[in-house]
């Protein structure tokens, strides 16, 4: 069997799975097997490094396919777009990657901005691999925040505001992003209010606005979560309400005596609405209970 090895930028590209995600893969693994196969790049893990850690643990089969990429770059961009669908992946996350690939892709742009004037000039002859397509008629830029958003799976308008607090935003700032203390859009905004002042002031500043924002943040959780926990209680109810229901056509006469025909059609609207309602939570449990299936 092939050697498998495991390259610490690869394994760490995207965040771990917690403790009960990965408790779900395990147990799903154990029952049905490793179905999907470790995904690698000369022998390295590019997608599956928590099925490899689980078959490995529990001596279990597993299949391999190896895939053919360019360099690490080209695996890591590979990995990351096939991953991100699966996840929810946060702020932080997001800020990461950016850091991760956008040397890679100013590189590019600055070789086809080369092969470019090279055609133009009429010295253009092929020296590696990376300049074959420029052989064609016309050699697309390659504009790196588009490249970044198109790989991250967000707007351009994000990515640029990513760019922005990378290249601009004072340590607290980024740091507070990188590790989702604040959002990407807060700060951008905190960015643009230090933007004109003193050098020399910016970090004090951005350390008192950061905090501010992270006060203001966990008073809008607090408020959302107690949102959240009462909505968890009303879909407890109704879901146990509806199954203690004793159905027949009794008892739904009976509840409709004396009710008009405006009545009727308002609570047969109500019903839909429920079944409505009732069918996306299913859905919801289908794809909570389908996530052993596809991490």
């Amino acid at each position: 069997m092939q050697e498998i090895k495991v390259d610490i930028e690869l394994e760490n590209l995207l965040p771990k799975l917690d403790e009960e995600k990965e408790k779900l893969l395990e147990e799903d693994i154990l029952k049905n097997g490793c179905i999907s196969p470790i995904i690698l790049w000369n022998g390295y893990i590019v997608d599956g490094h928590h099925r490899y850690k689980i078959c490995k643990r529990n001596n279990l089969e597993f299949k391999t396919k190896e895939m053919q990429f360019e360099n690490k770059q080209e695996a890591m961009i590979w990995a990351w777009t096939t991953q991100k669908a699966r996840r929810n992946i946060d702020d932080g996350t997001l800020f990461k990657i950016a850091k991760v690939f956008k040397p890679y892709y100013e590189k590019k742009a600055k070789e086809n901005k080369i092969v470019a004037a090279e055609k133009m000039n009429g010295t253009f002859f092929q020296k590696t691999e990376k300049t074959l397509d420029a052989k064609k008629d016309k050699v697309i830029p390659i504009n790196t925040t588009k490249e970044l958003a198109k790989t991250a799976g967000v707007s351009t308008d994000t990515m640029n505001k990513v760019i922005q607090v990378q290249k601009h935003a004072p340590e607290p700032i980024q740091k507070a992003v990188e590790n989702n203390a604040i959002s990407i859009n807060k700060g951008y905004e905190l960015t643009k209010q230090i933007k004109s002042m003193p050098e020399y002031e910016k970090e004090e500043k951005a350390f008192e606005l950061v905090n501010n924002a992270i006060l203001e943040k966990t008073k809008r959780e607090d408020s959302e979560d107690e949102r959240k926990a009462r909505n968890a209680k009303k879909i407890n109810s109704a879901v146990y309400d509806a199954t203690m229901l004793e159905v027949n056509e009794d008892n739904v006469k009976f509840w409709l005596e004396g009710k008009n025909l405006e009545d009727i059609k308002w609570q047969e609207k109500n019903i839909d609405e429920a079944i409505e309602n009732f069918l996306k939570i299913k859905k919801i449990i289908q794809n909570y209970k389908g996530i052993r299936r596809i991490l």
